[in-house]
């Protein structure tokens, strides 16, 4: 047997780089790939979200997390316009939605805005909420609270923001105050423009004469 060359230094060196360069490679596609696989997969979740909607409506979040079969959001917010060309806003503390395909998101820590073409606006905050996209619904539960640049204040267990229709709706004790004064009531319904403000079942009503009119 032929006795075998020892390898030159400046060859043997060359070769060591190279073994470190691969080496490195493979550390580094070990944590990319599955972060690229993330990203694909975000992105194919979150579509459905943009693509069902209509233009000028955004979803922005900060953070993917305990990334699973669901999709769990960050600080999501949707920013967007209804059919009346109302802005809105809807932003979480976090969110997920159970199914690749479905039409609910589920909200915790919810604050909401919309204001209206006539610089009418409501603001909203709720600890627990359900978006339905398709439906363009916001149902808000806990301690829901309603404010309005009219004066107006509403507070209740369980209220119902419908985008579509501009309005908030409510079938659950309710209590609150305007510029009358103050009122309670079994349910309520309100436009967001400040149009009108209906109190149903076993209302209870202080007015402020002074203010009555």
């Amino acid at each position: 047997m032929a006795p075998q060359r020892a390898l030159p230094d400046s060859l043997s060196h060359r070769s060591f780089e190279a073994v470190e360069r691969y080496a490195r490679f493979v550390r580094q596609m070990k944590i990319g790939l599955p972060a690229v696989a993330i990203v694909i997969t975000a992105v194919i979740l979150i579509w459905p979200l943009f693509s069902k909607r209509e233009p000028g409506f955004t979803l922005a979040f900060s953070e993917l997390k305990d990334f699973d079969d669901t999709l769990r959001m960050e600080q999501p917010r949707f920013v967007g316009a209804d059919s009346h060309n109302r802005l809105f806003a809807i932003e979480a503390q976090s969110a997920y939605q159970p199914a690749l395909n479905d039409e609910e998101i589920f909200l915790d820590t919810i604050v909401a805005d919309v204001k209206s073409e006539g610089d009418s606006w409501i603001a909203l905050d709720a600890p627990t909420g359900v978006f339905r996209q398709h439906d363009e619904v916001l149902e808000l539960s806990g301690q829901v609270n309603v404010f309005s640049n009219l004066g107006y204040e509403i507070h209740g267990r369980q209220l119902r923001l419908d985008l579509k229709e501009g309005v908030v709706v409510s079938e659950r004790t309710v209590f609150g105050q305007g510029p009358f004064g103050v009122f309670e009531a079994g349910g309520l319904d309100t436009d967001v423009d400040g149009a009108f403000l209906r109190l149903h079942s076993g209302v209870k009503m202080t007015v402020y004469p002074q203010n009555a009119q």
